[in-house]
């Protein structure tokens, strides 16, 4: 597993976590790509932790674009598009989700992070390739 580390607001202004844990901002867009690409993905799952503050919608987005022609917080239609991967929403209770993903084969995956009401917030993830145990 690898802990999340580049969280970038919508403006690309790179955040930085403490002990890998974010804080965020009312009423602000995060995006985390994901980096753990293991050749031939076929599942992977994210989890995440957050405090009783927090509330916000996460989203899938994916791209098939290399990083020099599509930075990880370009808007959705500039590289960047929707997945049909079902929305995590912390909702101002303190815990955690593990949300698991099969069939997302893009070459590029990112978090959309939705913020409404600000807290805190760390993330992992876990890919596995075809045949892997």
């Amino acid at each position: 597993m690898r802990p999340i580390v580049d969280l970038y607001k919508s403006d690309g202004t790179k955040q930085t976590p403490a002990s890998n844990v974010f804080t965020l901002a009312d009423a602000t867009t995060y995006y985390a790509e994901l980096t753990e690409f293991v050749e031939g993905r076929s599942m992977f799952s994210l989890h995440y932790l957050y405090n009783a503050a927090l509330v916000a919608a996460i989203t899938l987005e994916a791209s098939n674009r290399p990083r020099d022609e599509v930075n990880a917080y370009a808007a959705v239609g500039s590289g960047w598009a929707t997945t049909s991967a079902t929305t995590v929403s912390p909702a101002a209770s303190a815990g955690e989700t593990v949300a698991h993903y099969a069939d997302m084969m893009s070459k590029r995956l990112r978090a959309k992070i939705d913020v409404t009401t600000g807290g805190t917030l760390r993330g992992t993830e876990h890919s596995k390739a075809r045949g892997a145990r």
